[in-house]
């Protein structure tokens, strides 16, 4: 097992490479970098994983069969709540893993009374603005695809305090055919778990559409019965818009539940942004 590695990179942002987690951390109080508060951030992801590590078998069956309990940790508690929430009974808690940690990070920055501190585990966000400051985020094309082609700026009277993002390509399995769906809620362990809803809503029947159930992919994964998306090729428009049309009825779902500010969808050349004031699209720089 690979030690964990913590070092500020030239940029000032602090970033964490322990097993599957790649945190980079950026913080600063009235606009100074605010090192002591980042240094508790990456203290606390690390210690959330060492939580995890021996829960292995609780996290892979349905997060809405399983009640908390107090001597639970902080993040699996935060993953089995924001996957529930949702009402989709599919979800088990690994649903909402990497915007559990970045939210556990995030709660330990604001604890040391940091101002403005943002988490990114990947395509997950934990992120909190002081009254004055802003944090823009861009979103990418695709998984694949990092360029990005929309930006979305964030700040305290928003009520984002988490992104998430799923799709295909991505480090866990979809069910739908969307290149990118992207969550904003008021926390990131349910920004995660949106997420993935949104992007498996997406799916179409269509022989351009191939999948396979997860356990034959990975043996390990937590959803081994599901099928997921393995590769879709060019589907005709009119099963983009039935995809799309599927997202925004969900979107509108988990909008109504109070766990989505905002959604932001493409499914090959369409896009879904939800409010349509949401995004501003980038210049399409080549």
């Amino acid at each position: 097992v690979m030690a964990p590695v913590v070092f500020w990179n030239a940029q000032r942002i602090l970033e964490l490479q322990d097993g599957p987690v790649n945190l980079r951390i950026t913080s600063r109080t009235h606009g100074e970098i605010d090192t002591a508060a980042a240094e508790a951030a990456a203290e606390a992801a690390m210690g959330a994983l060492r939580d995890l590590a021996p829960l292995r078998t609780l996290l892979s069956g349905p997060a809405c069969r399983l009640t908390p309990e107090p001597a639970w940790p902080r993040v699996l508690r935060l993953m089995v709540e924001a996957a529930a929430a949702t009402g989709d009974e599919t979800l088990t808690p690994m649903a909402a893993v990497a915007g559990s940690i970045g939210q556990v990070a995030l709660e330990a920055g604001l604890a040391a009374g940091v101002g403005t501190m943002v988490v990114e585990n990947g395509g997950d966000i934990a992120l909190a603005v002081e009254p004055g400051d802003r944090v823009r985020v861009g979103i990418a094309r695709g998984i694949d695809d990092r360029r990005p082609s929309h930006r979305v700026t964030l700040d305290i009277g928003c009520g984002v305090g988490g992104v998430g993002t799923s799709g295909l390509g991505g480090r866990s399995f979809t069910r739908g055919v969307a290149a990118v769906a992207v969550a904003f809620s008021p926390t990131a362990a349910t920004a995660d778990a949106c997420a993935t809803v949104l992007a498996n809503a997406t799916f179409v029947a269509h022989p351009a559409v191939e999948q396979e159930r997860a356990g034959l992919l990975d043996s390990a994964t937590d959803i081994p019965e599901l099928w997921v998306t393995t590769r879709v090729a060019p589907l005709p428009d009119e099963r983009v818009v039935q995809a799309l049309r599927q997202a925004r009825r969900t979107a509108g779902g988990l909008f109504r539940l109070g766990l989505l500010r905002g959604a932001f969808v493409a499914v090959q050349e369409r896009t879904l942004v939800m409010p349509g004031t949401l995004a501003e699209p980038l210049g399409v720089a080549l």
